[in-house]
């Protein structure tokens, strides 16, 4: 909780996204972040990021586009869901 109070008090977040607070926050706390590239998926360069095997996805600039994309997601999982049923 300490760490999150000095980040609060130290970084301006009147310019930032919360992707590059949470980049200054750790560089200033001192922790090391670690790239898992199959992990996160950029939706930029990513051709069709909503139903891949990414846990998570950026940039959404509309909640229109993150919610379009978590149900191209659901019917993705549950198109997947259904063939393996039925094997």
């Amino acid at each position: 909780a300490s760490g999150a109070k000095r980040c609060e008090s130290e970084i301006d977040v009147s310019d930032k996204g919360e992707d590059w607070y949470l980049h200054l926050c750790m560089d200033l706390l001192g922790i090391e972040g670690v790239v898992v590239p199959r992990l996160f998926g950029m939706q930029s360069l990513t051709r069709s990021p909503c139903n891949s095997s990414h846990a998570a996805f950026h940039p959404f600039r509309s909640r229109g586009a993150l919610f379009g994309c978590l149900r191209r997601a659901e019917a993705s999982l549950d198109a997947r869901h259904c063939q393996s049923s039925s094997s």
